[in-house]
């Protein structure tokens, strides 16, 4: 999958390669805390639930809409961030269907 990633990302044009910037940064220290100490959730995750907030933080800071499949996690940061709007969607025989959360 890193392959495909990283030839994805050189074919981009380096105008279009965006990272998150400090304010995002900074805006991820309380959800991924509040992920730390909430029970029942998987510490091998922990860096994966970084990308993720980091990811869903970066659509609050552009106001754009934030898609994914990842209900518990995305779910749990929509109740501490309300401002952004988050499409759920699964997969059931073969079609995908969504729902949105915030």
């Amino acid at each position: 999958i890193f392959t495909t990633l990283e030839a994805a990302i050189k074919r981009m044009r380096p105008e279009c390669r965006i990272s998150p910037s400090e304010r995002t940064w900074i805006g991820t220290a309380p959800p991924v805390g509040i992920f730390g100490r909430t029970p029942g959730l998987d510490d091998i995750k922990t860096h994966s639930r970084l990308n993720d907030v980091l990811m869903f933080m970066r659509a609050r800071e552009h106001g754009v809409n934030f898609a994914t499949r990842n209900i518990q996690d995305m779910g749990l940061l929509t109740t501490l961030r309300a401002d952004v709007t988050v499409v759920f969607y699964i997969r059931l025989n073969g079609v995908d269907t969504t729902g949105t959360g915030n």
